[in-house]
């Protein structure tokens, strides 16, 4: 008989431990974080996003790594809906 095993979810932020099973073998615990504990996750995940290099890029300024964006509202109206669905809620609520 086979096991059936939950798919994680892409979008969410993980925090895994190993946690025993009935098998011999140890089963990975997907567990959302709160809120604020995923936005490095999404962060990172932006900025791996070949897609959304000419809103947002890393640059160096005096010796230091850095964000730019060159145009904020292309940033915020191309990046920010992709990235963080609470944007696209919060741009409803404000309209």
């Amino acid at each position: 008989m086979e096991e059936e095993r939950e798919e994680p979810d892409p979008n969410a932020a993980l925090s895994s431990s190993l946690v025993p099973s009935n098998n011999a073998r140890p089963t990975l615990r997907v567990q959302k974080l709160p809120s604020g504990k995923r936005f490095p996750f999404k962060l990172y995940s932006m900025l791996q996003d070949n897609t959304v290099e000419r809103y947002v890029m890393w640059t160096e300024v005096e010796q230091q790594d850095a964000l730019l964006i060159p145009d904020l509202e292309a940033f915020v109206a191309n990046v920010l809906p992709k990235h963080f669905k609470e944007m696209k809620k919060l741009s409803k609520t404000v309209k």
